[in-house]
């Protein structure tokens, strides 16, 4: 059977790949400071392996990459409520 990323049978791959921002990447890596790295991950609600090709510039599938900028965001308003 053939994987989900198999170009010899579709034209492009399905899963196509993004990186984050340096702003982002900066984030999560902060986050991973602040916190263990398992325990950013939680936070993130992605995994380990994900956030850390995420915080490294490295490509993450487009679906990885909503869900970090998402949990990002609603940390964000989150800190600024705590202000």
């Amino acid at each position: 059977m053939a994987s989900t990323t198999d170009t010899r049978r579709h034209a492009r791959p399905i899963h196509t790949v993004t990186t984050l921002t340096a702003a982002e990447r900066a984030s999560v890596t902060r986050l991973m400071r602040q916190r263990t790295i398992l325990g950013a991950a939680a936070m993130l609600g992605v995994a380990r392996h994900a956030m850390e090709r995420a915080a490294g510039g490295l490509g993450v599938q487009r679906g990885t990459a909503a869900l970090i900028r998402l949990a990002l965001a609603k940390l964000a308003v989150k800190q600024e409520g705590h202000l």
